[in-house]
């Protein structure tokens, strides 16, 4: 990430809420939000320029307690 926010691209086949957590590499949660994402493609805006660069790690995590989380680096 390069610059002060990025998109997060999500598909779906249904609709639910969603939290949206950034935690940094010693995993300090740095950001939290809570997004409804709805049948089909989302794209998310999630700002980042309140972060340090470095390395940091995104999860999206449903009310079922499923979750994804990737790593991405913000210069």
């Amino acid at each position: 990430v390069t610059g002060s926010s990025f998109k997060l691209n999500v598909a779906s086949t249904h609709s639910f809420i969603t939290e949206i957590l950034i935690r940094d590499i010693q995993g300090r949660l740095m950001h939290k939000q809570s997004i409804d994402i709805i049948a089909g493609f989302n794209s998310i805006d999630i700002n980042v320029s309140d972060l340090a660069a470095g390395s940091y790690f995104i999860s999206a995590i449903t009310a079922e307690e499923k979750s994804k989380t990737v790593r991405f680096l913000k210069e």
